[in-house]
């Protein structure tokens, strides 16, 4: 019986690492179509920023969410908008 709780533990924590990343390449995704929609990427930002001031600090550990933490997204996505646009984000966009 533990050792099938065991390996049930294992494959939710697997499944879960899967479904993080997955967050993750969507927001990289996001970052890249957002502008050619005629909206400016950096709006993502202030979600991931309402999402964690929301959470009041409740979010569980991160290993065991099925989303990246919002602050880890933020540096993400900051990442991603860098990469994406290194002379910067297309001018007229819509927030």
């Amino acid at each position: 019986m533990a050792r099938a709780a065991a390996a049930a533990m294992i494959a939710k924590l697997i499944s879960l690492r899967f479904s993080r990343n997955d967050e993750l390449g969507a927001d990289d995704f996001a970052v890249k179509f957002l502008p050619a929609a005629g909206y400016d990427p950096r709006a993502m930002i202030g979600v991931m920023q309402m999402l964690d001031s929301k959470s009041g600090g409740g979010n569980p550990p991160e290993f065991m969410s099925t989303h990246p933490n919002p602050g880890n997204r933020i540096e993400e996505l900051q990442k991603d908008i860098q990469q994406a646009y290194p002379q910067g984000v297309p001018a007229g966009l819509k927030r």
